[in-house]
């Protein structure tokens, strides 16, 4: 077997150079998708433990009678977030804001009384790594053929999660080094 001539490498090198710059394109195309999906990017985390809990891409309006005060915010990137105020019967204040999905574990059963969404539904939520209560999952009821314009959502207390770029700038200081 003759050994390649310095054209047979010169070929092979250019072969190699057009397969990785695809590589990287491809890799890059697949982020940039991934990321900037409707121009609305990142994750909404557990303020305790920084676990994924819902992508900031599903949040949207469900707007309640029940809500002491609304209004719009800016939260993720995403402009126009309904912010609602709800008080619940132990007299605690909550800001909720209502996403499409989440990934929360259920706790305990679900109830109809006192729900900030009738004809709903709700079961408290926690988040599955740190067991911190991150909201309510708010279910149709009573289910009928009538529920396909009506879905499950999660309601999600604002001062419980936070945006993966504000986890960035959140510096912990041991005491021994603020005194």
């Amino acid at each position: 077997m003759a050994a390649p001539t310095a054209f047979q490498l010169r070929g092979c090198l250019r072969c190699l150079t057009d397969i990785t710059v695809l590589y990287f394109l491809a890799n890059i195309v697949a982020y940039v998708t991934c990321h900037f999906a409707d121009g609305i990017e990142g994750y909404l985390l557990c303020r305790r433990c920084g676990n994924e809990i819902a992508k900031a891409a599903d949040l949207l309006a469900i707007p309640s009678d029940l809500a002491h005060r609304q209004r719009n915010d800016t939260i993720s990137g995403q402009t126009g977030v309904l912010i609602q105020l709800f008080r619940n019967p132990q007299g605690n204040f909550f800001e909720v804001i209502t996403s499409a999905a989440a990934e929360l574990q259920t706790y305990d059963k679900a109830y109809v009384e006192d729900s900030w969404f009738p004809g709903y539904t709700w079961t408290i939520s926690l988040c599955p790594r740190c067991g911190y209560h991150i909201g309510w999952t708010f279910d149709v009821y009573p289910r009928s053929s009538d529920d396909s314009k009506r879905r499950t959502f999660v309601g999600l207390i604002l001062d419980h999660i936070l945006h993966e770029s504000d986890a960035d700038s959140i510096i912990a200081v041991p005491k021994a080094y603020t005194s």
